[in-house]
């Protein structure tokens, strides 16, 4: 079975390569669908700008919903970065925002507090910023929960791989764990069921946490969607 899963896993290595090489940019950058319990927040007679295409230069953002500047404390931020290597996901970042212009996150750097003007444009060019469904004191104890994580002596390291672990003193987390752990002790599971992948539903996944029915849209800036690494093409599959 093992040796089964590796052929697959090479075989869509070569094709992603493949279709790296023959398909332009702009077939390979594909905007995944918001679940239905997403919603952006927009005036009636506000409309949402269309994102550029890849081979359009942006000189200002484009913003739709509320800016950065308006988000509440608890808010999470999910971004589509440019890198070489995504495996399965469209978003491949995501952090919790806790006030004063910073956000708690799991870098490779380790797990610290972070400017928010990391995630603004132009540094960034395709973000979304979420809100969960639930109070905002429980908003504010998730916001302070991942605050003292990035506290703890020494502080914990990013996670080299992938697991489902809330304890609050494991000494790795990843992105999306440290987000989903945040809310876990909060009473809110930002773990979507079902699914298809390797991981069978064991991985924190920043699309899960996109489509989880707890969370939704309240603004975004997407200038431009960033080229998928590996493999390019979309719709993901959820792990």
């Amino acid at each position: 079975m093992r040796r089964i899963f590796t052929l697959v896993m090479v075989l869509l290595m070569v094709l992603g390569l493949i279709l790296s090489v023959a398909l332009p940019r702009s077939v390979l950058a594909t905007e995944p669908q918001a679940s239905g319990s997403q919603q952006t927040m927009t005036s009636p007679a506000e409309v949402p700008a269309q994102a550029p295409t890849n081979s359009q230069e942006v000189s200002e953002p484009t913003q739709t919903g509320i800016g950065l500047d308006e988000l509440e404390v608890g808010d999470l931020l999910i971004v589509r970065q440019e890198m070489f290597l995504v495996l399965f996901v469209f978003y491949t970042h995501l952090g919790i925002y806790v006030g004063n212009g910073l956000v708690a996150e799991a870098r490779l750097e380790g797990v610290k507090l972070y400017p928010l003007s990391d995630w603004a444009y132009p540094r960034e060019t395709y973000v979304r910023y979420l809100r969960v469904k639930t109070s905002e004191e429980k908003r504010r104890q998730a916001a302070a929960w991942a605050v003292a994580q990035t506290q703890r002596k020494p502080p914990p390291c990013y996670a080299p791989l992938p697991t489902r672990n809330a304890n609050p003193n494991k000494r790795t987390w990843y992105c999306s764990e440290l987000v989903w752990a945040s809310y876990y002790w909060q009473g809110v599971d930002l773990f979507t069921r079902g699914g298809i992948g390797p991981s069978r539903g064991r991985w924190v996944t920043t699309d899960r946490v996109f489509h989880d029915d707890d969370v939704y849209e309240i603004g975004s800036h997407t200038e431009r969607l960033p080229l998928p690494g590996w493999p390019p093409f979309y719709p993901c599959i959820i792990l």
